[in-house]
């Protein structure tokens, strides 16, 4: 069986370098002007730091909710990261729920319509994420500074 830190992420930063003439280097809130989603999901997702903090400050099963200080804690590293739109804000915390739900009813070995419907729920706020991200590319040279 696999032990919990096996799942994790063990982000080398030297093998992504390059995405065609542009220079891929992870930048957060020390990056300056760098400060976008997209940093914010990099981070969250390829550095053992942002897989920590999302998984620290997560929902839970025993309340079914997410608690104050843990939702303050996700809108202010949204904010650190440049994200001061609140519904971007609040996509990223529903997605955040959604995902431990679909984990949940994964681990629990529900084969039923309850995770079908949480993957479908997971899913679809993960779609409006990739849209926003999408959205902020063609709105100027994003991807240049990137």
């Amino acid at each position: 069986m696999p032990s919990e830190s096996d799942d994790k992420i063990h982000y080398d930063p030297s093998l992504n370098k390059n995405a065609a003439p542009f220079t891929v280097k992870p930048k957060g809130p020390e990056g300056g002007d760098q400060k976008t989603l997209l940093a914010l999901m990099f981070w969250a997702l390829h550095t053992e730091e942002g897989r920590a903090f999302f998984r620290t400050h997560k929902w839970q099963k025993a309340t079914g909710a997410l608690s104050p200080a843990d939702r303050k804690a996700l809108i202010d590293k949204c904010l650190e990261y440049g994200v001061t739109r609140e519904d971007l804000q609040d996509a990223i915390i529903e997605a955040q729920i959604a995902g431990e739900q679909f984990a949940q009813a994964y681990k629990d070995r529900r084969f039923d319509v309850s995770r079908t419907q949480a993957e479908a729920v997971y899913m679809q706020k993960m779609a409006f994420i990739t849209w926003c991200l999408w959205e902020d590319t063609k709105g100027h040279e994003f991807s240049l500074g990137w």
